[in-house]
């Protein structure tokens, strides 16, 4: 039988030039073409580990941010229980409790009570690693204060009130 048109003896030696080995679902490209898909796997690595950092980052920064929030209001708690704790009970030398009146235009003993009270709370905030930023009587012996902790994230503050259950 004789070779169909077109068609080489297929028990004759290859006369075309060897080419490299071609892998399956490959197209060889011709010389000098670079391949657009090349190193395109470098670059998705590359921008899935950006990604995975900006998150762990951000995570990190929230977590901060709430660690220093959750300092802050158990330093504003204790201090206010601390103010508290030294208006109600007096001290030595001080006239007594803080009266109704204390806050606005309070007497002076209900003032230096007050002051003294407040570095109580401040050093209260300190000890636990927070700032005593405003230390106010509202009268019938409740006080107010406001502790701030810088964090990484910024400051957070919280504020936190205290006094008898029933005006005396």
């Amino acid at each position: 039988m004789t070779p169909a048109a077109g068609q080489g003896d297929p028990r004759a030696p290859d006369t075309r030039a060897a080419r490299p080995h071609v892998g399956a679902g490959q197209v060889r490209r011709g010389a000098g073409t670079p391949d657009p898909e090349r190193g395109s796997g470098t670059v998705l690595v590359l921008a899935l580990v950006a990604a995975a950092v900006t998150g762990l980052l951000t995570l990190s920064l929230l977590a901060s941010a709430q660690s220093g929030r959750s300092a802050a209001q158990s330093a504003a708690d204790l201090a206010a229980l601390a103010v508290a704790g030294h208006v109600a009970g007096g001290s030595a030398g001080d006239p007594g409790p803080v009266s109704a009146a204390s806050g606005a235009g309070g007497s002076a003993g209900d003032e230096r009570l007050l002051a003294s009270a407040c570095a109580v709370g401040r050093a209260t905030a300190e000890a636990n690693g927070c700032l005593l930023t405003s230390c106010d009587g509202l009268g019938a012996g409740v006080v107010e204060v406001t502790a701030s902790r810088r964090t990484v994230a910024g400051v957070a503050r919280a504020v936190a009130r205290a006094g008898p259950l029933a005006a005396p």
